[in-house]
């Protein structure tokens, strides 16, 4: 007998250090698990400034609904004087990107 197929899941932690806000994404970001970043990031964004780090090393895998939904949070960011710095994510072009946290802080703190 075949066992049902597991759901995609993210697990998302949010910590805060001084005015940024780092978001440690484990898991899929697919468009099974959209909704759970979506809300995070919603938060997060409305802060004015935004300012972000997205770490994804702990992603097994970004499809394209997750590649669009980074994309527009960056987008966002940039529009409202703020910044996303993404860890994890070479792929990804659009994003600007660290290669660690400590690295994504650094360019926080540069401007």
């Amino acid at each position: 007998m075949r066992s049902p197929r597991a759901k995609p899941r993210l697990f998302i932690e949010t910590r805060a250090l001084g005015r940024v806000t780092i978001l440690a994404l484990a898991g899929a970001l697919t468009e099974d698990t959209l909704a759970a970043l979506g809300r995070s990031l919603s938060k997060e964004l409305a802060r004015i400034p935004p300012y972000l780090v997205l770490d994804g090393r702990y992603l097994h895998v970004v499809d394209a609904a997750g590649t669009d939904l980074l994309l527009s949070a960056a987008e966002h960011a940039r529009s409202s004087s703020g910044r996303l710095v993404a860890v994890g994510f070479p792929s990804i072009a659009d994003l600007d990107p660290a290669a660690t946290v400590d690295q994504a802080m650094a360019l926080m703190r540069r401007g």
